[in-house]
Protein backbone atom coordinates (compact mmCIF):
# COMPACT_ATOMS: atom_id res chain seq x y z
CA UNK A 1 0.00 0.00 0.00
CA UNK A 2 1.50 3.17 -0.78
CA UNK A 3 2.03 5.71 1.60
CA UNK A 4 0.58 9.52 1.61
CA UNK A 5 3.01 12.02 1.34
CA UNK A 6 2.68 15.25 3.32
CA UNK A 7 2.50 17.27 0.52
CA UNK A 8 -0.69 15.39 -0.83
CA UNK A 9 -3.04 15.94 1.77
CA UNK A 10 -1.86 19.80 2.51
CA UNK A 11 -3.93 22.66 1.43
CA UNK A 12 -2.81 25.35 -0.66
CA UNK A 13 -2.44 28.28 1.42
CA UNK A 14 -4.70 30.68 -1.20
CA UNK A 15 -7.16 27.99 -0.69
CA UNK A 16 -6.92 28.80 3.29
CA UNK A 17 -7.23 32.71 2.91
CA UNK A 18 -9.65 32.08 0.81
CA UNK A 19 -12.16 30.51 3.26
CA UNK A 20 -11.27 33.04 5.58
CA UNK A 21 -12.47 35.44 3.43
CA UNK A 22 -15.32 34.08 2.39
CA UNK A 23 -16.12 32.84 6.05
CA UNK A 24 -15.72 36.94 7.31
CA UNK A 25 -18.09 38.24 4.03
CA UNK A 26 -20.85 35.56 5.16
CA UNK A 27 -20.48 36.76 9.06
CA UNK A 28 -20.82 40.24 8.30
CA UNK A 29 -23.78 39.94 5.87
CA UNK A 30 -25.45 37.65 8.31
CA UNK A 31 -25.14 40.42 11.23
CA UNK A 32 -26.17 43.04 9.19
CA UNK A 33 -29.43 41.13 7.98
CA UNK A 34 -30.13 40.52 11.38
CA UNK A 35 -29.66 43.77 12.27
CA UNK A 36 -31.88 45.14 9.74
CA UNK A 37 -34.64 42.92 10.91
CA UNK A 38 -34.46 43.98 14.44
CA UNK A 39 -35.00 47.49 13.31
CA UNK A 40 -37.79 46.69 11.69
CA UNK A 41 -39.01 45.56 14.78
CA UNK A 42 -42.14 46.69 16.78
CA UNK A 43 -41.87 46.52 20.73
CA UNK A 44 -44.55 44.40 22.54
CA UNK A 45 -47.29 45.98 24.32
CA UNK A 46 -47.08 46.35 27.95
CA UNK A 47 -49.68 44.60 30.06
CA UNK A 48 -50.70 46.79 33.37
CA UNK A 49 -51.51 45.41 36.67
CA UNK A 50 -55.33 45.53 35.79
CA UNK A 51 -55.16 43.85 32.40
CA UNK A 52 -54.87 46.57 30.17
CA UNK A 53 -52.47 46.90 26.97
CA UNK A 54 -51.29 49.85 25.30
CA UNK A 55 -48.73 49.72 22.36
CA UNK A 56 -48.68 51.45 18.70
CA UNK A 57 -50.10 50.90 15.39
CA UNK A 58 -49.82 52.62 12.15
CA UNK A 59 -52.50 52.89 9.76
CA UNK A 60 -52.46 53.88 6.50
CA UNK A 61 -55.58 54.01 3.94
CA UNK A 62 -54.54 56.55 0.70
CA UNK A 63 -57.18 56.85 -1.67
CA UNK A 64 -55.96 57.28 -5.62
CA UNK A 65 -55.43 60.48 -6.52
CA UNK A 66 -56.05 62.29 -3.29
CA UNK A 67 -53.35 64.52 -1.37
CA UNK A 68 -51.73 62.56 1.66
CA UNK A 69 -51.00 64.66 4.95
CA UNK A 70 -49.92 63.19 8.45
CA UNK A 71 -51.80 63.55 12.07
CA UNK A 72 -51.50 61.71 15.34
CA UNK A 73 -54.31 60.64 17.10
CA UNK A 74 -55.17 58.14 19.93
CA UNK A 75 -57.76 55.01 19.31
CA UNK A 76 -58.70 53.01 22.59
CA UNK A 77 -59.92 49.32 22.18
CA UNK A 78 -62.10 47.47 24.58
CA UNK A 79 -62.17 44.00 24.12
CA UNK A 80 -64.88 41.83 25.64
CA UNK A 81 -65.01 38.57 26.13
CA UNK A 82 -67.79 36.36 26.75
Amino acid sequence: MPSLKMEDTDISKSIIILLVILTVVVSILGTWVILEEISQLQTAPVTAQDGTASGRVNIKIIEPGVPTSSSTGKVTFTVING
